[in-house]
């Protein structure tokens, strides 16, 4: 390399440096009300509203959150803990106030609290911003704040949660995995997750990039208890997959018993679990233990069977929406100077079996909208040719818009069919919101 390349890499480093350390002394010596003010007009932050964001969290804070252990016993501590962590929100929202007000869009408050309910490694006024979107700003920034060592991606996850106690502890537990502790070192307890064995924690942290925390934790138990990636894969992104639960013991057995039985169809696995979730919440004494693929399908479909005759016998008499009904011809050219006339018609839906005489024919799942319909905010019509049924519309009656128009299998709406409800929409004077 030549000198003259040297000198100009040389002074451009310097002029970083330089830069940087204008930045520190800018943020170390402010003002904060004045910044507040002029942030404020410059990128429309509302200082009362995050006022107001801190004041709501630091009142949802809960006692069973590692650092607010204590709540219950030293009430005075537990508060100085969420002190600290609105004091480290606000010295996030000044920074990035001044150099990175992007990332203060709204839909990332909860996200940049729940940095701040952890303490941090290194300061904010020495990041280094790297990215263009607000997302990778993001995780740049977590980077800086708490990662001493690279951490599989899909830990990211749990900064973009609801803020609920379980989130508060995941972000726990990202920070000790970042800083190099041993995940079973992490007591299991505090993510409620049963028997978490250290093999547990070595394929938890080998998971796929593409789950979630939570996801990622029923990947990992199913292959410890010998299942393979397929079945993996399907139970992590079950009703599984969307939390832990208090019954953990229970649906550790459950997920033992499907990788024993690791010969029940694919496509059988999330029916079966949302069954067996029905039956424990029926009866806290239900258990898995000794029952066969074969039995519990077989109880599974006769609960179907029934729930299908009860709706047979039972008869709800729908009130009439109001809006017209109507009939269409409509000439088809088939050949040279040969039309055929399609006879169209919408028709209302004004009753329970009906309704399931439509879901039956139309092979969708239409009859979960009996109760909208009872209840008067939901119209549901049958687009019909020849006495062909088309296409299930729903209208919504509050905002008088079409908002869904499914074929038979959900399949989505047909040129002609739209021109037809188009037609129908016109005369109704309805909006149209497909």
């Amino acid at each position: 390399m030549s000198k003259r390349k040297e000198l100009i890499i040389r002074e451009k480093s310097v002029k970083r440096q330089k830069e940087r350390k204008e930045k520190r002394d800018k943020l170390r010596n402010k003002n904060i009300p004045a910044i507040q003010k002029s942030s404020i007009n410059n990128y429309s932050i509302d200082s009362e509203k995050i006022n107001n964001y801190i004041s709501r969290n630091r009142d949802n804070l809960i006692s069973c959150i590692d650092d607010y252990v204590c709540y219950s016993n030293c009430k005075p501590l537990a508060d100085a803990k969420k002190k600290k962590i609105s004091v480290r929100f606000k010295e996030l929202i000044d920074y990035l106030l001044i150099f990175k007000p992007k990332l203060l869009d709204e839909s990332y408050w909860d996200s940049l609290w729940l940095l701040s309910s952890v303490s941090w490694e290194r300061e904010i006024i020495d990041w280094k911003p790297s990215g263009y979107s607000i997302y990778t700003l993001f995780i740049s920034l977590v980077k800086h704040l708490l990662v001493k060592y690279p951490v599989r991606h899909f830990l990211f996850s749990a900064f973009f949660m609801p803020l609920e106690t379980a989130t508060y502890k995941l972000v726990k537990m990202f920070k000790y995995v970042a800083s190099g502790t041993s995940l079973y070192q992490f007591n299991s307890n505090k993510m409620k997750v049963p028997q978490f064995t250290k093999r547990m924690c070595h394929l938890f942290l080998q998971s796929p990039v593409t789950l979630n925390i939570y996801q990622a934790a029923r990947y990992a138990q199913v292959q410890a208890f010998g299942g393979n990636k397929q079945l993996a894969h399907k139970l992590s992104l079950s009703i599984l997959g969307d939390n832990f639960y208090y019954n953990e013991q229970f649906w550790s057995t459950v997920i033992q018993w499907f990788c024993n039985n690791q010969t029940v169809k694919i496509d059988n696995i999330y029916s079966l679990i949302n069954y067996i979730d029905h039956k424990y919440s029926k009866d806290a004494d239900f258990s898995i233990k000794g029952r066969s693929p074969t039995a519990l399908i077989s109880e599974m479909n006769e609960q179907k069977r029934r729930i299908r005759q009860s709706r047979e016998n039972i008869e709800y008499i729908y009130k009439k929406s109001g809006w017209k009904t109507g009939i269409w011809e409509i000439k088809k050219e088939i050949a040279k100077d040969i039309e055929y006339i399609n006879i169209w018609s919408m028709e209302e839906v004004l009753s329970s079996r009906e309704l399931l005489r439509e879901a039956n024919a139309m092979k969708h799942c239409v009859y979960n909208y009996n109760r909208h319909i009872r209840e008067g905010t939901t119209s549901i019509w049958s687009l019909r040719e020849n006495d062909s049924r088309r296409l299930t519309v729903e209208v919504c009656k509050k905002c008088g818009a079409i908002e869904q128009a499914k074929g038979k299998f959900n399949r989505q709406a047909e040129a002609d069919e739209l021109k037809v409800l188009n037609t129908w929409a016109t005369e109704n004077n309805l909006s149209i919101k497909l």
